[in-house]
Order: C-alpha cells, then sequence, then structure tokens
C-alpha cells in the first residue's frame, strides 16, 4: 500500500468523528509498521483525546519486544498534529515521546498557533506533507473556512418547483414540496452540521421545529437561530419550546424575555449578516426565507449551494433565489421523486 492509501484510510476513520468534534476538525489516524496497520484512531469528541492518541494507544503488536517498534512506524494523520496545550495536551510530544520515525500529514492546519511540523522535524523526525492535500482541505472545509475566514462554513438550502417558485405566494403557510425522502434526507443533513437559521416570516408562517426528528439515529439536533428584531415573535413557536438550543438575535434597546433562548443584541447601525455569522460554530446551513437566502447571496456569504426540486409547477408565487454564477454542480441524485442538486464555489 502507498501513502495515498493509508491517507484515504485516514479520511474514511475521520469521517466517524462528524457529528462530534465541532468546533474542532475531523481527523482520523492510522499507525504502520513493514506495510502492516498496527494501530489507527480518530477523535471521537470535542474536549476527547485526538486521533493519534487514540491510534497509538490502539497500536497491537505480533512479536516480543512490543512498543519498540514504534520507532521503525510511520504514523499517518489528515491534520497537522497539534503542539500545544489545549484541551488535550500535545500530539507532537506523544509522536516523540514514542521515538515514531516518519510522520505522514495530508493538511497543515491553518491555525497559526499550530506548528507541529517544525516540532517534529527539530525532533529528527521524517515528515511528509501534501498527501491527498485537496481532499483534506475538503474533508475539514468548515474547519479551514472557521479559522481563515472567522466565520462558519455556510450552506444555502431551499426546495423550489420545476418552474423556479419556492411557495405558491410570500404568505404561504407551512408549504411543502419536496417528498418524504428527501425530507429524511435533508433531516440527515442537518443532523451533521452545527446550525440553521431561518427568518422572522418563516418563524412566523411555518413554526418549523428545525429538528432532526425524522432521523433520530442520526447525529444531534443543530443549533437553532433566528431574529426579532421588531418584537414580533410569539413565544408559543417550537423555537421557544426547549427541546433543543435556541439563539435568537435581537436589536441592542431590545426590552424583550424569551424563554429557553440564548439571547445576542446587535447592533442594526452595523451590517447585520457579519454579526450574525461571526460564531464560534464550524458550519451554518440557511434555509430561508427567500429574502433571507437573497441576502446571503448578495453579500457573498456562502460556500455550498443545495436546491431540491420537486416535479411540480407552480406557474406564478415566490420566486426562488438563483444559483450563485460562480459554481459548479458537484453532486446530483434522484430522492423520491426529486432532483437534489449540489453546488461549490468554483
Amino acid at each position: 500500500m502507498t501513502d495515498c492509501d493509508y491517507m484515504k484510510r485516514c479520511f474514511a476513520l475521520a469521517e466517524n468523528g462528524m457529528n462530534n468534534v465541532s468546533p474542532n476538525p475531523r481527523v482520523g489516524a492510522v499507525v504502520v509498521c513493514d506495510d502492516k496497520i498496527i494501530g489507527e484512531g480518530f477523535h471521537r469528541a470535542y474536549g476527547e483525546p485526538h486521533a493519534e492518541v487514540n491510534a497509538i494507544s490502539h497500536c497491537t503488536y505480533d512479536e516480543p519486544g512490543a512498543k519498540n517498534i514504534l520507532n521503525r512506524s510511520t504514523i499517518y494523520v489528515n491534520l497537522e498534529p497539534c503542539s500545544h496545550y489545549g484541551k488535550t495536551p500535545p500530539c507532537t510530544d506523544l509522536i516523540i515521546k514514542h521515538n515514531i520515525r516518519r510522520v505522514v500529514i495530508s493538511c497543515l492546519d491553518p491555525n497559526p498557533r499550530i506548528n507541529g511540523v517544525a516540532k517534529l522535524l527539530e525532533a529528527g523526525i521524517e515528515v511528509v506533507t501534501g498527501v491527498l492535500e485537496n481532499e483534506g482541505r475538503w474533508l475539514n472545509r468548515r474547519f479551514f473556512t472557521r479559522i481563515t475566514k472567522h466565520r462558519p462554513y455556510i450552506f444555502l438550502k431551499w426546495a423550489q418547483s420545476t418552474d423556479g417558485f419556492i411557495a405558491p405566494s410570500a404568505t404561504s403557510r407551512d408549504f411543502r414540496l419536496t417528498c418524504e425522502e428527501t425530507r429524511v434526507e435533508d433531516h440527515i443533513f442537518r443532523a451533521n452540521e452545527d446550525a440553521i437559521i431561518v427568518g422572522t416570516n418563516t418563524l412566523l408562517l411555518d413554526n418549523p421545529q428545525l429538528n432532526k426528528r425524522l432521523c433520530p439515529d442520526k447525529g444531534k439536533n443543530p443549533l437553532r437561530i433566528s431574529f426579532d428584531f421588531n418584537e414580533r415573535l410569539p413565544l408559543s413557536l417550537n423555537f421557544f419550546d426547549g427541546s433543543q438550543p435556541s439563539l435568537l438575535f435581537v436589536s441592542s434597546n431590545s426590552t424583550k424575555k424569551y424563554p429557553f433562548a440564548d439571547i445576542k443584541k446587535i447592533d442594526l447601525q452595523k451590517p447585520v449578516l457579519p454579526q450574525i455569522t461571526s460564531l464560534n460554530i464550524n458550519s451554518l446551513i440557511v434555509e430561508g426565507g427567500a429574502a433571507l437566502l437573497n441576502s446571503f447571496i448578495k453579500e457573498n456569504l456562502w460556500d455550498e449551494v443545495y436546491t431540491y426540486t420537486a416535479p411540480i409547477e407552480l406557474h406564478s408565487g415566490l420566486k426562488a433565489p438563483s444559483v450563485p454564477l460562480d459554481t459548479i454542480l458537484y453532486s446530483e441524485h434522484l430522492s423520491g421523486k426529486d432532483i437534489i442538486r449540489k453546488y461549490r464555489r468554483m
């Protein structure tokens, strides 16, 4: 097997931590000796041991002398090992302690606090970087965006008819275009991301739950986010039912009390969306309505676009947003009778 083969195994392991590690990155690690995997692991949950720790601690050996073979082993990891104390000790120290002779890395960590490669080289360890780097960056695109752009990775998502409408009118209540299969897939999407945001009018018209109830065995409910700058939201909405975390943005002079929701006041004299997206989370789904989606597009605050197109013609009504021009369609599949298309930036 090649370095690329072992790195692909790291990617597969890293995906196991998808729902639990944020705001940390997804990381997998594999320890190899004499072309044989002797240990592997992944970062399971935020605050718990990192992938390198789990891989080394789960090593198994077929020969007497046990851990001496680590000094002729290679550890593969899809992100540069940490070199500072956070919630856990530095992984570089553990690698150096066991005198692992070679470290193969897909991506360098974008966090300027991390200098794991320099520390390993200083200890005399061979380091190889950039193995399947593009694939590694895609795997942790949410984390890279938060660190480099100081905002979550943003998904824009909407359902539409084949003729490009999302509802018969701007005041349609709880109107649904998509089939059951698509709604289940959408709830799995929610379970895999950190937060979901909808506008005030969507809360008033649809009273959505914004949870993952159709896939109870997957992931966790996202943080629900909305805003109420004019104090229009009734407290009877599902948003305030206390069933999952909710965050509400209000104006700086608001005095209204909201149960079961964290409140964050913002200055309406400044651009609103940058204030809303300055959150320490890795990913955010923008679910609507049309005005909110279009505002994110106008402010160029997006990374991917998902469209769910139902085989229905409405002929008139509330127009769906237009997919931005600078996108590439990277995934298209049938879900029940609907077509789900996924776009990313060019």
